[in-house]
Formats: C-alpha cells, sequence, structure tokens
C-alpha cells in the first residue's frame, strides 16, 4: 500500500504543475507562470527604462511595459541574456519612445509597439468596462504567443518532426491518464 506522504506530495506536484502562479518580481513587476502564457507584467505607469535582473529570469515568453515612460529598450542580445525565453515585448502607450532605438531587436524580439503605422495607439487612461488597458494587453500578448506556437508548429511539419510532437504529446496524454486512474478520476 502507498503511504499518504508520496501520495500528497505527487498531488501536490501535479496540481502545482497546471495551475498558473502569479508572483512579485523585478521591480514592482507581476510575474504570471502559467503553461499558455508565461510574461511579465511591469504597469507602473512611470518606468523610463528597462531594469535588468542581476541572474536570469527563464521560462517568460513576453513582457507588458505597457503605459509607462519608456524611452527605448536595451540591446537584444543584454535582453535575450536576462530573459532567454523571451519571445516578445509589449510597449505600447510609451508616448516618448524613441521608436528608431528598435533598429535590429525586432530581427530577435517580436515587439508589439505604437512606432508602427498600423498600430493604433493604446489611450492609457480611457477605461473599457468590459476590457481595460491591461486586458487588451494580455490579449495581444496571447495572440502574439499563438501566433508564434503556429509558426513554431509550422516548422516542425516542415522539417518532418511532426511525429516526434505528436509521440511527446501521447506520452504526455498517457502520463496523465495513468496518474488520474491512479487517483480514481
Amino acid at each position: 500500500m502507498t503511504s499518504p506522504r508520496p501520495l500528497r506530495f505527487l498531488l501536490l506536484f501535479v496540481f502545482s504543475a497546471v495551475s498558473s502562479r502569479i508572483l512579485p518580481c523585478l521591480d514592482d513587476c507581476i510575474c504570471e507562470q502559467n503553461e499558455e502564457s508565461p510574461l511579465i507584467r511591469c504597469e507602473n505607469g512611470n518606468r523610463k527604462k528597462i531594469d535588468i535582473p542581476s541572474r536570469d529570469m527563464s521560462g517568460y515568453h513576453y513582457i507588458a511595459f505597457t503605459c509607462n515612460d519608456l524611452r527605448e529598450l536595451p540591446p537584444a542580445t543584454l535582453l535575450k541574456a536576462a530573459f532567454p525565453d523571451l519571445q516578445g515585448i509589449d510597449i505600447q502607450g510609451n508616448p516618448l519612445f524613441n521608436c528608431s532605438s528598435l533598429g535590429n531587436i525586432r530581427e530577435e524580439i517580436a515587439i508589439l509597439t505604437d512606432c508602427d503605422p498600423d498600430t493604433k495607439p493604446i489611450k492609457c487612461n480611457v477605461i473599457d468596462e468590459d476590457c481595460d488597458w491591461k486586458c487588451k494587453t494580455l490579449n495581444k500578448l496571447r495572440e502574439l504567443w499563438r501566433k508564434v506556437k503556429s509558426s513554431f508548429m509550422s516548422k516542425m511539419k516542415e522539417w518532418g518532426a511532426e511525429q516526434t510532437m505528436d509521440e511527446i504529446s501521447d506520452w504526455f496524454s498517457n502520463t496523465y491518464r495513468k496518474i488520474a486512474a491512479t487517483f480514481g478520476q
């Protein structure tokens, strides 16, 4: 018979692996760790620059610096060293941002910005009862993440690695079913 302690540990591990966590991080930012779109939200409204952490912050795909007072971004190499899994940054709503400072950053990191002529600038102080600027920003970041995942999956098909991805997915599904069966679910 399995002792209750390892069973509780396994249950805690499974629960924590599938749930979302929201933690304070960086300088007054919020780190949301979830499976779909792990992101860092820095929405103080007064940041003039991005403070680079002293240790790398792996696992975060997006950073939202929406509606701050950013003037420019650090170099892409510095951003990728600090945030190795970074896929995109939202810097909309920073009216004094120096658009020419984006340079080659866009070749390595997707950027949502008011600098693009086809982007309607975010109005940071306007409250929409259904979806405020934070909600809109998060929705845009999630959409950007879906596009990145879709692009990745098409590359996997192109490279012939689709079967490997299916096998990995099947393994996770089977493992989950076995764990669920163990708990009588």
